[in-house]
């Protein structure tokens, strides 16, 4: 007669498949407009010369996600068009800092009304494995970006109060 074995099995872990399902799955309208709202308030924000810190803070976040799920190959940047879209936001943001005003030009509008159209884009295209693959990507960058100090390769912009500083990190 054959010795039992002591192998037992384990149970499996209902979260873990639950949260496995969940990566899998596309984020859902809700997901996304929960994800929009910021972007759409601070460019609504932006377009009555009422910017804050905060509102141009959801535009980097937005810019700075599309980036990461570009680089992840998520998503494709055809023509270049995050460079365009960051260099009007920069361009508005300098003039804002030399200037004072908060008002932009119609350029500088279409640039950021194209970013929601990209952003609520890519976010009803993705998964929610993906989003947070990006996000912890943007989180790195910004972490490594921030411990290179003065000398760094990357450009890191740093919003503050009402302006922004243009910092080589």
């Amino acid at each position: 007669m054959r010795k039992r074995s002591k192998y037992k099995p384990k149970g499996t872990n209902p979260t873990a498949h639950l949260m496995a399902m969940q990566g899998a799955a596309r984020l859902t309208t809700t997901d996304v407009l929960r994800f929009i709202a910021p972007l759409d308030a601070a460019i609504e924000a932006a377009r009555q010369a009422k910017a804050t810190k905060m509102d141009w803070q959801a535009v980097f976040n937005a810019l700075n996600l599309i980036e990461a799920l570009v680089e992840m190959k998520v998503a494709k940047d055809e023509g270049g068009v995050i460079e365009d879209l960051q260099q009007a936001i920069i361009s508005a943001l300098d003039r804002l800092k030399q200037t004072g005003s908060k008002t932009l030009k119609a350029q500088e509008i279409n640039a950021l009304m194209d970013l929601l159209g990209l952003y609520s884009e890519l976010l009803a295209g993705i998964t929610h494995s993906e989003l947070f693959d990006a996000q912890e990507k943007v989180s790195r960058r910004i972490i490594r970006v921030l411990a290179q100090g003065p000398n760094g390769k990357d450009v890191l912009l740093k919003v503050t109060g009402e302006n922004y500083e243009r910092q080589n990190h």
